[in-house]
């Protein structure tokens, strides 16, 4: 396995920390991003444990796999925790993909979430569904969202029946 880390500029000093990982070379592969919940950052999808690792698996797969600290976890900027809302870290995750297009020469990756992940999953694609191949949704919540989110989650919906996902 290959592993290597970035540090991607996301908005006005927020930085977040994305992890790589591959078999073999990372040309002609497809890219998958993994968002975390609100309990852990990246280290959810990298478990130490023999045949638990969702990073391992997918790169043995074929995946370039990437994972992201997001604003206020792990090796990401600190922020007063206010601004980490799902809307805010959609727009975050904007720059991270767009970052992973450009790394990797391609014009679309797969996008997965779970729980908060993926309520930032939902958002993203359905204000960005042409970045989009697949996307998965673990988890998502279910209530207590913001009326944008909502109305987020209903174009999402709608998308999923056309194939983005």
């Amino acid at each position: 396995m290959k592993d290597n880390e970035f540090y991607v500029d996301v908005a006005d000093g927020v930085r977040y920390y994305l992890v790589e990982r591959y078999e073999g070379t990372a040309e002609s592969k497809k890219a998958v991003l993994l968002l975390h919940g609100g309990g852990s950052g990246y280290v959810l999808w990298d478990i130490k444990v023999k045949d638990y690792n969702v990073m391992d698996y997918l790169a043995r797969k074929g995946f370039v796999v990437y994972a992201v600290d997001m604003r206020g976890f792990g090796k990401s900027t600190r922020t007063s925790g206010l601004d980490v809302t799902a809307e805010t870290c959609a727009e975050d995750v904007k720059k991270v993909v767009d970052f992973i297009k450009r790394r990797l020469g391609v014009n679309k990756i797969c996008l997965a979430g779970g729980s908060f992940g993926s309520a930032v999953a939902r958002i993203y694609a359905a204000k960005y569904p042409a970045d989009l191949e697949k996307l998965a949704l673990m988890s998502p919540p279910y209530k207590d969202v913001s009326d944008l989110a909502k109305t987020l989650f209903q174009v999402a919906d709608d998308l999923l029946g056309r194939g983005v996902g």
